[in-house]
């Protein structure tokens, strides 16, 4: 019975083994007493080996395990010769640099032993150093091979032979792996290097210039901004992708494109009314008040309607329409011209400011027969004028001038209760004078200038009686001295008179006179259209010595 048990866990112990070797035997790169080549694709090596021995053909069978080896590109490759004789040791390396990528080997039955060659290929994006054999032996006689390199090269082998046992023992030779960072190369896992590479440097709304891909050793420069940026005060000009650390990145530091604020700067030129408003890149005028034209250069309010009284000092305005409400305060300014007209002066107590809504002004306290500039400035949130929405107030299309008359309805100034009587011989005339002007008066008797005027340097009160005693016609006084009646078909004329307007002196500021001839020839006059006639005298002269004209005759008392 016990015979029959062993012998039946013989059998099981058979049938498994043949098993396992059907089943590695689909691994394995070769079969008991075959030749065996094994190769890893270009740029890959042998990192992982495995192997079983048989004692009954006394062969090993062997698998191997490829992994890409530095960049895992391809290098340089070559076979070697045959390395080793039958039985005699093997002592094998690769040329500095290199590592094995495949394997070829032939048996022989006699010898039971194999020759052995290999395919060594140069490692990309790295070198090889420290490179040593193992100090012992990775395996025992007829024993399994089982060896990783771990995350070093496999670069090289030592082998013994053993003529009783019809095996060999390994030992095989590693090099540690060093990436290449001279060209851009660091470790990434066991055995690889992978090349490093900077981000493409680029700069936001600007230009770079040089490489600036990010490769090892480019060097980039920051070349210029867009319009309307500027580079930033900090930053290096150019930079280089280079190793910092562990780690390639580019040196220096980093310049950007600044916006430029064309409004802060003053570059940024907006038209009246307008606000500068920045943008990325640019700016766009943004209208304050009112709308943007087509043209965009520009804001647009509707000029007002307005309409102007003159009075004799005073000037009254009114105003309508959108533009009265636009603005958040109006600057009235009343400036006064020169007679000649070249230039004018604000006077005093303006400018002044009134607050939307704005209707209308009254400007008081001002000369008769004078011209004013009056403009009304719309201000800002600051309170800064806004010309380009100004509006000027004219009169008729011009300046307005105030009156001369002192009655509203004849602005001219015209003379009122013109008057005239006898005495000894004389015509004597008196008038009210209605004007505020400086006034000359001129004289016809039938449509025949007297040969005299009259003038009033001096402002008097509205309707102040003038009865000048220097200024007469003497039409009735007689040859002998006597006096005659006047006729009374006589009619005299007081025609337009002509106001002078005073300018400033010189010499002592602020005192004023009248301007003087050839100042008038130059300038002109303000003239009234406007005459005053009368009839000669009826009645009794106030004289004691009178005759009919041209006779002898006396006249009664």
């Amino acid at each position: 019975m016990a015979c029959r048990l062993v012998y039946i866990w013989g059998f099981v112990q058979y049938l498994a083994f043949w098993q396992l070797l059907c089943l590695q035997s689909n691994a394995y790169v070769n079969n008991w007493d075959a030749r065996k080549l094994f190769s890893c694709p270009p740029g890959q090596g042998i990192f992982d080996f495995h192997s079983v021995h048989n004692d009954r053909v006394e062969d090993r069978r062997w698998r191997f395990s490829c992994s890409p080896m530095g960049s895992g590109a391809p290098g340089s490759a070559y076979w070697t010769g045959y390395v080793n004789n039958f039985d005699a040791p093997i002592d094998f390396s690769c040329a500095s640099h290199h590592y094995i990528r495949g394997v070829d080997s032939f048996h022989h039955n006699f010898f039971e032993d194999r020759r052995w060659r290999f395919l060594c290929e140069r490692i990309s994006g790295a070198t090889l150093s420290d490179c040593r054999f193992e100090v012992n032996y990775i395996n025992n006689w007829d024993a399994p091979v089982n060896y990783n390199t771990g995350s070093r090269i496999l670069s090289g082998m030592h082998s013994v032979h053993n003529n009783q046992v019809e095996d060999r023992r390994w030992k095989p030779r590693t090099c540690q792996m060093n990436c290449d960072r001279n060209s851009g190369y660091k470790v990434f896992g066991d055995r690889r290097c992978q090349l490093q590479k900077c981000d493409p440097l680029t700069v936001d709304n600007g230009i770079v210039s040089g490489d600036c891909t990010g490769n090892f050793d480019d060097e980039c420069t920051y070349e210029s901004c867009d319009a309307g940026y500027q580079f930033s005060i900090f930053g290096s000009t150019s930079r280089k992708c280079s190793w910092i650390g562990e780690d390639l990145r580019w040196d220096g530091s980093e310049r950007v494109c600044e916006d430029i604020n064309e409004c802060a700067s003053g570059t940024g030129d907006c038209f009246s009314g307008a606000s500068c408003v920045n943008t990325p890149g640019s700016y766009f005028c943004r209208c304050d008040f009112g709308i943007l034209t087509a043209t965009e250069d520009s804001c647009f309010v509707e000029e007002p309607t307005s309409t102007l009284q003159v009075f004799l000092r005073k000037i009254t305005f009114s105003v309508s329409g959108d533009w009265c409400s636009e603005f958040p305060k109006y600057e009235i300014s009343v400036a006064r011209w020169s007679h000649d007209l070249s230039s004018k002066e604000e006077i005093k107590g303006y400018p002044k400011v009134v607050s939307a809504p704005f209707n209308g002004y009254d400007v008081e306290n001002l000369e008769p027969g004078t011209r004013y500039r009056v403009t009304v400035y719309p201000l800002d949130r600051k309170d800064d004028r806004m010309p380009f929405f100004r509006h000027i107030l004219l009169y008729e299309g011009e300046d307005p001038q105030t009156q001369c008359g002192c009655i509203p309805e004849e602005p001219s100034g015209m003379p009122t209760q013109f008057e005239m009587h006898q005495f000894r011989g004389h015509i004597f005339f008196k008038w009210s004078d209605e004007s505020q002007c400086e006034s000359g008066f001129a004289f016809t008797r039938n449509g025949v200038g007297l040969a005299a005027n009259y003038f009033v340097t001096e402002q008097q009160p509205c309707s102040f009686t003038q009865e000048p005693q220097s200024f007469s016609d003497d039409l009735t006084v007689q040859p002998d001295g006597t006096f005659a009646e006047i006729d009374k078909m006589l009619e005299y004329l007081l025609p337009e008179g002509s106001f002078f307007l005073k300018v400033y002196d010189a010499v002592e500021e602020g005192s004023t006179r009248l301007q003087y001839p050839r100042e008038l020839e130059r300038t002109g006059y303000y003239s009234s259209t406007s005459t005053t006639t009368t009839t000669a005298p009826v009645g009794i002269p106030q004289d004691e010595d009178r005759r009919y004209p041209g006779t002898s005759t006396p006249v009664s008392s």
